[in-house]
């Protein structure tokens, strides 16, 4: 399969950065305050749902049918 590849890093040089296709960089500098890294895990948690949004917008039926097994298989795990 020739699937590409993503890394969200704050490098596009780094090791992960060098291995991937694409990469989205993050920036490196956090605010003095705590607010500053919990925005950054904030911004982080949007970008990864816009590409999951992304993957499926383009086949809704085939990933609809994933989200369901996967639904299944952890409801027989929970049991």
């Amino acid at each position: 399969m020739n699937i590409p590849s993503v890394a969200i890093t704050q490098s596009a040089y780094n090791k992960p950065g060098k291995l991937v296709d694409h990469v989205l960089t993050i920036p490196s500098q956090e605010q003095p305050l705590r607010i500053g890294a919990m925005s950054s895990r904030y911004f982080s948690l949007i970008v990864v749902d816009l590409l999951y949004y992304g993957l499926v917008k383009r086949n809704k039926e085939e990933y609809a049918q994933k989200i369901i097994n996967t639904r299944r298989i952890i409801q027989e795990m929970e049991k």
